[in-house]
């Protein structure tokens, strides 16, 4: 009898820089057409096709590590990678695949570029962090957009509320009661890397909520992107007022949160309330220089409250605060 077929070789595949993994094996191709990412893997995984290998975040001194290798020699004056790995460091958290994107899109952008040998910065680093990657949001639309129309809506409005929430939070923003919620943020901590679970908090009536967080910011970026202009406002608002429900009897611990969030949902007469009793609240604590910022956020919103009626109320109340944090100073 003619000898048995060999085996068919082992799989190899490589996601990098945000990019769908390339085949490397006949058919492997037409099998991730048919299956997303997450489940081919899992198929590989369980027939010992594939290796799955952590990468664990840099520190700072491994992103510096890896700019040393990449950009030498740089120009006298022009690029500090000391500060340029500080600045990816706290943008990305060290994920190697968010780190190595922002550098190329940098270097795509001509942001980085090599001038007579030499490395140097072309633009402002602190804009330039602020961009997301354009791989990098493919990747991510792409893992959202295989959801399903409620567990993506649920994300969206998560999106604004913060790194974490919880489903007392949005339950009246997405129409769900909040075991309903729970129920899909549990599934979706399960199914996509985005949203693990965070922790179980045990309120004063008994009550336990369970919190979800975003594994990084560009997540809630990209998610809250998707929304109109319009939606989100109506969204940042709708979340300020149910934390205002939510911390009825005692509305101290969040004032910066809702400061925040009437800020970006451009209620500045809302914003300023929060920002001035922020200030208060640090000064209180001792925390002097962060109060005064506070009070000067507010009182430089002041020229977006174009109402008359709205506006003395609120001079009134950031001259108080004015007083109490300079009494100290003549000619204050």
């Amino acid at each position: 009898p003619p000898p048995p077929p060999p085996p068919p070789p082992p799989f190899f595949f490589q996601a990098e820089h945000g990019k769908p993994p390339q085949p490397r094996s006949r058919g492997l191709g037409d099998v991730y057409k048919r299956q997303p990412l997450p489940i081919l893997k899992q198929e590989l995984l369980l027939h010992k096709r594939c290796v799955e290998i952590n990468l664990p975040p840099l520190t700072v001194e491994g992103v510096y590590k890896y700019l040393e290798r990449r950009f030498t020699p740089v120009a006298t004056g022009s690029l500090d990678l000391q500060k340029l790995a500080v600045t990816i460091h706290n943008r990305t958290d060290g994920n190697p695949l968010f780190m190595t994107e922002f550098l190329q899109h940098f270097v795509d952008k001509g942001y980085l570029s090599m001038e007579d040998n030499h490395w140097q910065l072309n633009y402002d680093l602190d804009r330039a962090v602020d961009e997301i990657p354009a791989y990098l949001k493919l990747f991510i639309d792409i893992q959202i957009n295989r959801l399903e129309e409620v567990p993506r809506r649920i994300l969206e409005v998560a999106s604004l509320a913060g790194p974490q929430f919880s489903a007392r939070l949005i339950t009246g923003l997405v129409n769900m009661d909040i075991a309903e919620i729970d129920e899909i943020c549990s599934q979706l901590a399960e199914r996509v890397s985005m949203l693990p679970f965070d922790r179980e908090r045990l309120l004063d009536d008994g009550t336990v909520v369970q919190r979800f967080r975003f594994i990084h910011n560009v997540h809630q970026e990209t998610l809250a992107a998707r929304m109109s202009p319009a939606q989100r406002i109506t969204t940042l608002r709708a979340i300020g007022e149910r934390i205002e429900e939510l911390y009825l009897d005692d509305i101290s611990p969040v004032t910066a949160e809702l400061a925040s969030l009437f800020e970006r949902g451009k209620d500045y007469a809302k914003a300023i309330h929060y920002f001035a009793m922020n200030a208060e609240s640090l000064y209180e604590m001792g925390a002097e220089r962060e109060a005064r910022s506070q009070y000067a956020r507010g009182y430089e919103l002041l020229k977006l409250v174009r109402d008359d009626e709205e506006r003395e109320p609120l001079i009134a109340r950031l001259s108080v605060v004015h007083d109490k944090l300079y009494e100290n100073e003549t000619g204050a």
